[in-house]
């Protein structure tokens, strides 16, 4: 016997005009790992394991796509993505085609020389390595609540890109494929209310 489905969790979407403040608040910290993985979830919907696994040769400037092809794993190991569904390339805008090639100016003036070529990682600290997820975790909670949005979960960013191209017209079919869950059924599950 099948056990009944689980409703899903309210999903807790930013309003246009708190997504334009989050925004206008990363540009002003500058080209930071922390402000551009906010940039990245709230402008494509990425997973924060899909983020900070992102490496710049997973950045197509000519094509304006990045590529997902692996995860960091709630226990900071580098692995596959959630499914085979997340597996797929994400068209990005101008804007933040721009910001990440800031950011990849900043990196290589500020980090130490010996870590370039070998460093890869478009989410890193200062000494090249992989951005930590739990430090960042920290931070984006103390950020959110200094900013007046205690409970504001770096996840809701991804729901909010979600709920905006669903608000544009977007299919549920092609907000599926861009946010690379398993199914539409996911999509419609999460996404859609009776």
């Amino acid at each position: 016997m099948r056990s009944p489905r689980r409703k899903p969790k309210p999903v807790n979407s930013l309003t246009p005009e708190l997504r334009a403040e989050v925004l206008a608040k990363m540009d002003g910290l500058g080209p930071t790992s922390f402000s551009t993985g906010v940039r990245i979830a709230l402008l494509t919907g990425m997973r924060r394991g899909e983020i900070f696994a992102m490496e710049w040769r997973d950045v197509n400037a000519t094509s304006g796509r990045l590529s997902v092809s692996k995860a960091i794993k709630g226990d900071g190991r580098l692995g596959e993505p959630k499914s085979t569904s997340s597996i797929r390339s994400v068209a990005i805008g101008g804007r933040l085609l721009q910001l990440m090639e800031n950011m990849r100016k900043w990196q290589q003036k500020s980090l130490p020389k010996k870590t370039w070529p070998q460093h890869d990682f478009v989410l890193c600290n200062e000494k090249g390595e992989r951005a930590n997820m739990n430090t960042f975790e920290h931070w984006w909670r103390s950020w959110a609540d200094d900013n007046g949005w205690p409970g504001l979960r770096f996840h809701d960013l991804r729901h909010s890109h979600a709920t905006m191209l669903i608000a544009a017209g977007w299919s549920p079919k092609d907000v599926q494929e861009r946010l690379g869950h398993a199914s539409v059924r996911v999509t419609l599950d999460i996404y859609t209310h009776p």
